[in-house]
């Protein structure tokens, strides 16, 4: 980027071929459009082998994002383009990022700045997959390593388990494809004028492909192998549907995949790469010290309770201006903050483990001559998964006390209790930092004030 003498800076890789007429379309794009980064499609070459023709059909490649036919969300680094003076506003390439991850936090960066990325569909370069399942495996370890430091920077795009929520619609091999529910569209923050019932795509990874899925299949059958007469009698059948169903979207997945070595072989060595690349990416996430954070003065706790704070203001502000306030002063105290999206009907959440966090939704009364009564809504959220797994503990232990079978039952009686203690732990400690945080937010002001401090009075109910 220092060194390019032109507007455009266009990047490929080393594995990567383009097109000859690549950079044409790049620039006709640019002529014709203001996007800030230009990206396209990137294909494996037909005559790189069946080892290759696999990895290209497995999950984990490098893919684009599109939010329309031609705004982007993402575009991989193997085949991106910039405007040289765009890319210089937002920093350039973050050095942190060593082996992936680069294309996409300049991606939502650019964004952040305001920017539009673009996907040119001519555009494009020939890129070879791995030819071996080892460095498939050191391929997929790195993106796992990535997958962890964007997390860290960019906590409010990932959610409770730690995968990346996109915006737009995921493009590539190796997805499963899921079923669509509907939402009411509340717009960021709840800025949407007019809120309506949709029916978005869904763009999280579809459980079969996550690594949460196959610890907790494996730690269900575990628990199942270990458990009384009676309760495999009554498990099997429910954690056979639980195991099996997406397994056969994989197979499903794999079956419609269209491969030039169309062998049985194949398709079963695709499918066995279904199961290991979710394991390298956990591999390397744990490599990389995987949610890991310095030791921080722990706050004390606090009801689990819903509750609203009241912030008296003299002079007005809008309400993302008390939101990214707020957000600036937990990501302060190194809180893992989450912006709600456009379905959500809630604004801020912040997170204090796997097990639990706590929600914030603001209301404003306006009282004339701009000034304004902030009132914060607060209460706590548990993971589902940590809902699901006491109560099947607590299922477990019922059942083996019932059959007599007694250091059983006690044995998961006592996970249940260490369970519920660590959900409330989680729940409770989120609870303490959202509300410190509003009561530090009447020492600041909001982020787009320039006068003196706002707030007069803060009130809890």
């Amino acid at each position: 980027m220092s060194a390019a003498d032109g507007e455009i800076v266009a990047y490929t890789d080393d594995d990567a071929s383009p097109d000859p007429h690549w950079l044409q379309y790049l620039a006709w794009t640019y002529l014709h459009t203001d996007y800030a980064a230009v990206g396209g499609p990137n294909i494996p070459p037909p005559e790189d082998g069946p080892i290759a023709e696999c990895v290209s059909n497995a999950p984990g490649e490098p893919v684009h994002v599109l939010i329309t036919d031609r705004d982007a969300e993402h575009i991989p680094g193997c085949n991106c383009s910039f405007r040289k003076d765009r890319l210089i506003d937002v920093g350039g390439f973050d050095p942190q990022f060593r082996t992936a991850g680069d294309d996409v936090d300049v991606c939502w960066r650019l964004l952040e700045h305001g920017y539009k990325i673009g996907f040119q569909p001519g555009a494009m370069v020939w890129h070879h997959r791995r030819n071996s399942l080892k460095s498939y495996w050191s391929q997929q370890r790195g993106y796992g390593r990535a997958e962890a430091l964007l997390e860290a920077k960019w906590p409010s795009k990932y959610n409770t388990t730690g995968n990346v929520k996109w915006a737009g619609r995921i493009y590539g091999r190796g997805l499963l494809h899921r079923l669509r529910r509907e939402r009411v569209y509340h717009g960021l923050w709840g800025t949407a004028p007019f809120q309506k019932l949709y029916s978005p795509i869904l763009k999280a990874a579809p459980p079969a492909l996550t690594p949460e899925w196959y610890l907790l299949s494996l730690a269900l059958a575990a628990l199942l192998i270990s458990a009384p007469r009676a309760v495999i009698s009554v498990a099997a059948i429910p954690l056979f549907i639980w195991i099996v169903i997406p397994l056969l979207g994989i197979a499903k997945s794999i079956a419609e995949a269209a491969f030039l070595h169309d062998k049985f072989r194949y398709r079963l060595l695709t499918g066995g790469l279904h199961i290991v690349q979710p394991l390298a990416r956990l591999s390397g996430r744990f490599a990389q010290e995987w949610r890991r954070t310095e030791s921080q003065k722990e706050p004390q706790w606090a009801a689990l309770r819903s509750r609203v704070l009241r912030i008296w203001s003299e002079q007005w502000n809008a309400p993302e201006d008390w939101l990214r306030s707020l957000e600036a002063l937990l990501v302060s105290e190194n809180g893992v903050v989450r912006r709600g999206d456009d379905f959500d009907n809630w604004d801020l959440e912040t997170l204090a483990g796997m097990a639990g966090a706590a929600r914030l939704k603001i209301g404003i009364e306006e009282h004339g001559a701009g000034k304004q009564m902030v009132l914060f809504r607060l209460w706590p959220r548990v993971n589902w998964l940590s809902l699901t797994v006491p109560c099947l503990f607590a299922f477990v232990s019922a059942v083996a006390f019932v059959d007599q079978h007694f250091w059983i039952g006690s044995f998961f009686g006592i996970l249940v209790l260490l369970v519920v203690f660590r959900v409330f732990t989680d729940c409770s400690v989120a609870i303490t930092r959202l509300h410190d945080s509003v009561e530090r937010l009447t020492q600041r002001k909001p982020a787009a004030d320039q006068g003196v401090n706002l707030v007069v009075y803060l009130g809890s109910s």
